[in-house]
This record gives structure tokens, sequence and C-alpha cells, in this order.
């Protein structure tokens, strides 16, 4: 799993203004569930999800299923919000969940 920081320039909450921005003018990224919380790219050669949060207005995303979402979703981010932004971290996390077991032959 891949979780990203996005740290504002100034006192913006980057979690608001991206949730407005894909609500009202983003066309490649869509949400998965009501609430909100979770995003999928439209397109499947950038397989996965990212959940989001937010932790004092930094925008913190967490990959999971795939990360090749990655990418993109930071192309994204640096394309909307360049003034808003200050920095984007990415940090590997290690989930904890086991992988599963293949069948026996």
């Amino acid at each position: 799993m891949l979780r990203i920081q996005v740290v504002p320039r100034n006192d913006e909450n980057v979690y608001h203004i991206l949730r407005q921005k894909i609500d009202n003018d983003a066309k490649t990224f869509l949400w998965v569930d009501k609430k909100k919380l979770r995003l999928r790219h439209k397109q499947p050669t950038h397989p996965g999800k990212i959940r989001l949060r937010d932790s004092d207005g930094i925008l913190i995303a967490e990959t999971y299923d795939h990360d090749q979402i990655v990418g993109a979703f930071v192309a994204r981010l640096a394309a909307w919000f360049p003034a808003e932004i200050a920095a984007i971290n990415i940090q590997v996390v290690e989930d904890g969940t086991p992988k599963k077991k293949g069948k026996k032959k």
C-alpha cells in the first residue's frame, strides 16, 4: 500500500477543494461510494482505488488493490492545484493483511 500526503501551501484545505473539483470538473476520477471517501480511475490502465481522508487540512490518500493509480492521481493533483499545494509525499506502508495463498496442486 502507498500513502500519499498532500501538504497545502497556505491555510487551504486540500481535501475539500479536491472533493469539489472531482464533483464538478473531473472526467477521469469517479467516486466509488456515496460518502465520497474512495476514488477510482475511469481508465482500466490505471487499476486500483484510493481511500481519502482529511487530517487538519492535509490530504491523506491510501491506495489499495493496485498501486498503478498513484501516477495518475499525483499528476492530476499537480495539474489541478499548482498554487495550493506545497508538497506531495509518497510513503510505502506495509498494510499488514496477509497475502492470499494459491491452491495446492
